[in-house]
């Protein structure tokens, strides 16, 4: 059975009408393909993650109970500096994961990312992506490279990155996005291993870290943008938020 057989048969018995206006469906439709399950095992896999969500979106940021365990982590120095792990917001599955580089002093006391001006300009570009629930929308999640408060505005270092890349990848896994959208130069680079984010952004790069092979577009952070007062690097942003879309709309025609 090919994955398009796959995916319409158990699209008809879950009563799915759409199955690429499901969140979540595609990623899980090709894990489905790649263990060469049954439509029956893939079914009862996918009700028991239906069934899951509910305890995720109760839990931190939608996450998931593992990331309860986060809220008391003092892997690094940073658990001086916060008042509490900034883990995410947005849609647990989503299309794409978007990552920047760590809370500032409102989102320390907010507990959610990118609710400053920056969060208001990137959530302004986010809305290429469609907000009307149609097929044609992409559902997102957003988080940071660190959780945590540096204490000042500054740029993360390797041992804070490290230290908190083990709960990224679990973001990862949960969210299972399409695309990962890295906002600034340190995503970029601590992730990747790349940069400046002019010479690769608007590009679909490939992000390889411990069994996880995800699609990745970098671009300017808004923060960035809003210091520079450059339109054209807002314009960009745009730009590669479309390139992101386009890129998701691409790998769901594969499979639908």
């Amino acid at each position: 059975m090919n994955d398009r057989e796959l995916a319409i048969r158990l699209a008809r018995r879950l009563g799915i009408g759409r199955p690429a206006a499901e969140p979540g469906f595609g990623p899980f439709l090709g894990e489905a393909v790649r263990h060469r399950w049954s439509v029956e095992e893939a079914e009862a896999a996918w009700k028991t993650r239906q069934e899951a969500e509910e305890v995720r979106r109760a839990s931190p940021g939608g996450l998931g109970a593992w990331a309860e365990e986060w809220d008391a982590c003092r892997r690094c120095g940073l658990h001086r500096t916060r008042s509490r792990v900034v883990h995410g917001r947005g849609s647990v599955p989503a299309d794409v994961l978007v990552v920047g580089e760590g809370p500032g002093p409102e989102e320390d006391r907010q507990g959610v990312p990118f609710v400053g001006p920056a969060g208001f300009m990137l959530d302004r570009a986010l809305r290429e992506f469609g907000e009307d629930g149609s097929s044609g929308s992409v559902s997102f999640y957003v988080a940071n490279l660190v959780a945590c408060y540096m204490g000042e505005i500054r740029r993360p270092e390797a041992v804070e990155v490290d230290a908190c890349l083990p709960r990224l990848l679990e973001v990862v896994r949960t969210v299972q996005p399409w695309v990962v959208l890295l906002v600034g130069a340190q995503p970029l680079y601590h992730l990747l291993g790349l940069g400046p984010v002019e010479a690769h952004r608007g590009k679909l790069l490939a992000w390889e870290r411990e069994g996880l092979c995800v699609h990745a577009v970098a671009t300017w952070h808004p923060a960035g943008v809003l210091r520079s007062q450059d339109p054209a690097r807002m314009r960009q942003i745009r730009e590669d938020v479309r390139v992101v879309r386009r890129a998701v709309e691409g790998f769901r025609s594969t499979l639908f």
